[in-house]
């Protein structure tokens, strides 16, 4: 028989859309701030070139970024405890060291040309912008692994509400920066950077203040997770996000070898910041996932949530090809030539399904993060990187354009990736990972 307690955990659209509707802002509204700070930089000498050598620049910060992308998993499963929080925000402050200085072994001049110039065969100017930002952007590394703590914290106590209006206050702040800087002529790779870093500090800042109540009244469980127990089960996410991570950098290699690269990566980048905005909103339904799915009833309205989810999130950004909001945002802020909206049209009717086909594979991942199946996980990201590569090196040898590339491998490998994980799950065997016990808060989840 069903207590009355099973039955208030049993989800309904409302109740989900309560939970995801904060996360999807908070994720859209920091992938908002790299097309902002976009502006700053297409307005510096080489224009619209910098918006590519920017974006190549990101590609490598957030590939780097991904190695701590299990331990803010961790710290949902274990900082639910006074000492798994402290254990969890030790490990993001060594973590943060290691990531900043990977980055700045990377902004070594001849391994940065390996990297942006022979590998990823990027033009000289383009090249040279994304080395400035590369170069700028090191000390972030270390700044957001250091505010994770405090976000998992307002996580598991699902005050979804405040991390979003910590995240609100930092786009607003690079909206005006952006905006001043854009007026004083603080143009260019190197400033876009600063317009960047400036605000997450101001949110790390927030996100702390909030924290700081719930992590007060934290319970107290008599044991500490060791730190290989929670690195163990953080290393497969991170595997995992790694594999992900590397689809940019792939695309982009590809892309660069299509024809016209100086005209078509420009634009692909443009309109793939929107559409990264809304699939990086897609990815918090593995979240979801993860704290409704213990009740048996909830998981065949979670599948339709996430379809449903994704959907809508694919349909909005083409709002930025109405003409009037195309003009504004395309040509006008990002400084793209009017020549280059046919291609911005087809680009972004190509990449409607990205959203979609990301939520259905965060989706398989957070059933299988909820069962403990790392490997399962595991499994569907190394498969989606293959695919990645697969499918861009067969659009380009059958003639697909810059533009085209990115969107056709995105969804074929998302697509794939899914259907692995699920596979998986149904054979791999649970692996038993020792997480502390969770006594109840003092403190009320809103």
């Amino acid at each position: 028989m069903q207590n009355a307690d099973d039955h208030s955990r049993t989800a309904t659209f409302s109740s989900l859309s309560l939970y995801f509707i904060p996360l999807a802002l908070q994720a859209l509204s920091q992938s908002i701030t790299y097309p902002l700070v976009a502006a700053v930089a297409a307005r510096g000498v080489g224009g619209s070139v910098n918006i590519a050598g920017l974006a190549q620049a990101c590609i490598l910060s957030f590939f780097i970024g991904s190695l701590g992308a299990g331990i803010f998993i961790a710290g949902m499963i274990f900082g639910k405890t006074s000492e798994g929080y402290h254990a969890h925000k030790r490990i993001s402050y060594y973590s943060g060291i290691i990531l900043t200085a990977l980055q700045a072994i990377i902004c070594i001049p001849p391994v940065a040309h390996m990297i942006l110039g022979v590998i990823m065969g990027l033009p000289a100017d383009m090249e040279n912008s994304a080395y400035i930002a590369l170069l700028t952007g090191i000390p972030l590394q270390f700044i957001f692994m250091q505010r994770m703590p405090y976000m998992t914290t307002l996580f598991v106590h699902k005050a979804t509400g405040r991390a979003y209006a910590a995240t609100l206050g930092r786009i607003t702040i690079t909206i005006m920066l952006a905006y001043v800087f854009c007026s004083v002529m603080l143009v260019g790779p190197f400033w876009a950077i600063i317009c960047l870093a400036i605000p997450v500090l101001f949110e790390s800042v927030v996100l702390y203040i909030m924290a700081k109540p719930f992590v007060k009244a934290l319970p107290v469980a008599g044991k500490t997770p060791s730190t290989h127990t929670i690195l163990s089960y953080a290393a497969s996410f991170s595997i995992g996000q790694l594999f992900i991570s590397l689809s940019g950098y792939m695309i982009g290699a590809f892309a660069a070898r299509a024809p016209n690269p100086d005209t078509t990566l420009p634009v692909y980048y443009a309109v793939i910041s929107i559409f990264n905005a809304f699939g990086f909103a897609a990815t918090r339904i593995a979240a979801t996932v993860i704290t409704f799915y213990e009740d048996g009833t909830n998981r065949r309205i979670l599948r339709k949530f996430a379809f449903v989810s994704g959907l809508v999130l694919g349909i909005i950004p083409l709002m930025f090809i109405i003409p009037f909001l195309c003009k504004w945002y395309y040509l006008d802020v990002q400084h793209l030539p009017i020549s280059a909206v046919p291609m911005i049209i087809e680009t972004s009717l190509l990449l409607i399904l990205m959203p979609l086909t990301i939520s259905m594979r965060t989706y398989c991942e957070g059933k299988a993060a909820h069962l403990k199946r790392p490997v399962a996980i595991l499994s569907g990201q190394a498969i989606y990187i293959a695919m990645i590569a697969v499918t861009s090196f067969f659009a380009l040898n059958l003639g697909a354009s810059g533009t085209q590339i990115g969107p056709i491998a995105l969804s074929v490998s998302n697509i794939i990736a899914a259907l692995v994980i699920l596979f998986s799950v149904s054979l791999e065997r649970q692996e038993e990972i020792e997480i502390p016990p969770t006594p109840p808060s003092s403190i009320p989840e809103r």
